[in-house]
């Protein structure tokens, strides 16, 4: 079985102050993020990279899901 290639990765981060973390990582990245649901900010690192910052407890862990 032929393993298709990774077209996107996203790398997910639990925060639990979504507000401070996100002018954090707009600061550092010189980007603002894009919000594709309440929540959840997405930073654009590269084409098809992408930080996703969700609202949570840190250090829990977080699911994993691939997609096309």
């Amino acid at each position: 079985m032929a393993i298709p290639p990774i077209k996107s990765v996203t790398f997910g981060v639990e925060v639990s102050d979504l507000d401070a973390s996100a002018k954090w990582d707009e600061a550092l990245l010189g980007t603002a993020p894009m919000s594709p649901d309440e929540g959840i900010l997405e930073f654009r690192l590269a084409q098809g990279t992408h930080l996703m910052l969700s609202a949570g407890e840190p250090g829990r862990g977080t699911d994993v899901a691939q997609g096309d």
